[in-house]
């Protein structure tokens, strides 16, 4: 009977804790900013390397809005997307009916890859603290 009653009280204490710690789910809210791409080849181009080009991209994330902001060679891109939690801490970014990226989130960052006729890169984005 004690084992079982130390048993009880562990679970018990398991649950609340996974309740107060949101079950161990990451968040995506918040600022990211493009850290990193790794072309198909291997080619690794770092934020200073994509800021030399004119390259700057940028989400603000909040409840389920995600607002994109590209800079490139001098001019601004920005719009709003709908934000799709798809589970195991992956996110769809969608532009009306188009899935425009599927992230994944693992901690304080964010990867996706942008496919092109023959290649796939993967960008590396960071959260903003």
């Amino acid at each position: 009977m004690r084992k079982i009653r130390i048993t009880l009280i562990a679970a018990v204490v398991s649950a609340i804790m996974f309740a107060l710690t949101g079950c161990g789910k990451e968040t995506i809210q918040g600022d990211w900013q493009l850290v990193k791409e790794v072309d198909a080849d291997g080619t690794v181009y770092t934020q200073e390397d994509l800021e030399d080009i004119g390259v700057a991209e940028s989400y603000h994330i909040e409840e389920d809005v995600v607002s994109y902001t590209c800079h490139v060679m001098g001019q601004d891109i920005s719009f709003d997307m709908d934000l799709v939690d798809i589970g195991n801490n992956q996110y769809q970014f969608k532009l009306k009916d188009m899935v425009f990226a599927t992230v994944t989130l693992k901690g304080d960052t964010f990867t996706y890859t942008v496919k092109g006729e023959e290649e796939v890169d993967t960008m590396y984005f960071e959260r903003v603290k």
